[in-house]
């Protein structure tokens, strides 16, 4: 599969080269305030490899569904016993994150409907490893 921004990089390239290998493009130009914000949500899990999740999904086709995220948590809390786990998202799924908590083998945060998107971007900026639908 095509990464989403190399396939629109390509649809536009008529209008002019797209440099995708630029930071500069991909920079949020997150505020202090914002990383401040990240780094207090995370100070629970300090000086720790981190695995954030994201379960939530727009589309009901992309929902993995509860069963298989908590076999993958249970998985992952066995391989990585000295990581911190961060669950993010709508408030809507804090119920679901706090079930997947209870399945990890270690600390953990539920951060679901507690942080902005920004801040959200922040503290995934510090995470180790992310998996999401997407």
């Amino acid at each position: 599969a095509e990464w989403e921004a190399f396939r629109l990089a390509r649809r536009l390239a008529p209008l002019g080269p797209i440099p995708l290998d630029d930071d500069r493009y991909w920079d949020l130009r997150l505020t202090k305030a914002e990383q401040a914000a990240a780094d207090n949500a995370l100070a629970p899990l300090a000086d720790r490899p981190l695995l954030a999740i994201s379960t939530g999904t727009k589309c009901q086709a992309n929902d993995w569904e509860h069963d298989n995220w908590q076999a993958l948590v249970t998985r992952l809390g066995r391989d990585l016993p000295d990581w911190g786990l961060v669950l993010l998202g709508a408030d809507a799924e804090a119920a679901q994150a706090d079930a997947l908590l209870s399945a990890w083998n270690g600390p953990g945060l539920n951060l679901c409907g507690q942080t902005s998107p920004r801040v959200s971007a922040a503290v995934l900026q510090r995470v180790t490893l992310f998996a999401g639908h997407d």
